[in-house]
């Protein structure tokens, strides 16, 4: 059984550089799962943006841990490595340049 851990909608301007966008959210298992969904996106897009774990204070200097792809309009099952001495971890998302808007679901085992 999963948790609703986050949830959110994002609006970007297309002609602006590509910034990671930080979600909001503390983390304590390896274990989540993620869907970034757009509903003006094209049939031929595939790929959402990189999806990157992330341990420090938000807005303090990141360290970074595992990263993946992430595939737009599906969920994907991501198994982050732990790091010891760290309790908890968030994440940053680099969406592809091309996406206006977004809407991102993140979700943890119970």
């Amino acid at each position: 059984m999963t948790v609703p851990t986050f949830s959110g909608q994002f609006f970007r301007d297309t002609n602006w550089e590509v910034e990671p966008i930080y979600f909001p959210v503390d983390l304590y298992l390896p274990i989540v799962l993620v869907l970034i969904s757009s509903p003006t996106a094209k049939k031929t897009w595939r790929v959402a943006g990189e999806l990157v774990q992330v341990f420090g204070t938000l807005g303090e200097l990141d360290i970074e841990g595992g990263s993946t792809t992430l595939p737009l309009n599906a969920w994907k099952l991501i198994n982050f490595s732990e790091i010891e001495g760290q309790e908890y971890y968030s994440l940053k998302f680099y969406p592809k340049p091309w996406i206006k808007s977004f809407e991102v679901q993140i979700k943890q085992p119970a």
